[in-house]
């Protein structure tokens, strides 16, 4: 492919004419019938003359660039980058160097530590939502936001969960340890912080941890109606569990 730039005078289209013409070129460079290395260009100031098979062409600069963006794109195959979510990933955005997601865990049964005692307990829904930014190859977290909800999956809304929001059935996290913006105090637990290439896999470890480690008194329950004690709060969740009872969503702050 040759391209000049033409300095002696062409003859330019003018309004309305050969323009019209020049759409089907721009349809042929779309569609890849041109032979681009076999092609000679002339640029003038405001058009490109296409000169094939002894044929010159005209065609408006824009549509040149913009058509020849879109040949050099045609029949390459797209480099797909993939990327390895942590489980239950329900919502996922990135930009080049922002990454928001959230996860959806079930409640169940699950124990529970809290000081020395560790007990089955009956435990909610619970999503884990992660901000992370890019610096170089790495994904570094900046924020994990923990939040409880009655609803299935399928009932959430479809945005990233970044907030309390009861009209949504979003409530704040009703374990103790955990900040009044939704951040957990994590202790002495070391968390991964820094995720290279494209796995994230990783982020799972927010929420398991949840079960490794004993809560204790630290932050209280505000988050719970009239703020049980901790030690009557995860008594309580402990004795449902016995009894197969479910996790009361009812006890918590804007549950109605």
């Amino acid at each position: 492919m040759t391209t000049t730039q033409e300095n002696q005078s062409v003859a330019e289209p003018q309004e309305g004419s050969p323009i019209g013409v020049s759409l089907l070129d721009v349809e042929s460079f779309e569609s890849g019938t041109y032979d681009l290395e076999s092609l000679e260009f002339k640029m003038t100031s405001t058009c490109v003359v296409v000169k094939s098979n002894g044929i010159d062409k005209f065609i408006s600069l824009d549509s040149f660039l913009s058509a020849l963006s879109a040949s050099s794109s045609t029949g390459q195959g797209e480099t797909l980058d993939g990327v390895l979510l942590p489980s239950n990933t329900f919502y996922f955005a990135r930009s080049l160097t922002k990454l928001q997601l959230s996860c959806y865990y079930s409640g169940g049964i699950r124990n529970l530590k809290y000081g020395s005692l560790d007990r089955p307990s009956v435990t909610p829904n619970i999503i884990v939502s992660h901000a992370l930014t890019k610096s170089g190859d790495a994904w570094s977290v900046a924020t994990s936001r923990y939040f409880v909800t009655d609803l299935p999956v399928s009932g959430l809304p479809n945005k990233f969960i970044n907030a309390i929001s009861h009209e949504e059935h979003i409530f704040a996290m009703c374990f103790t340890n955990t900040y009044s913006d939704c951040r957990m105090c994590y202790g002495s637990n070391a968390m991964p912080q820094v995720f290279r290439g494209n796995s994230l896999r990783g982020l799972d470890w927010y929420y398991q941890f949840l079960f490794e480690t004993p809560f204790n008194d630290d932050l209280g329950l505000s988050p719970v109606k009239d703020r049980p004690s901790p030690a009557t709060w995860y008594a309580k969740l402990a004795a449902l569990a016995e009894e197969g009872k479910p996790f009361p969503y009812e006890d918590l702050v804007g549950y109605v």
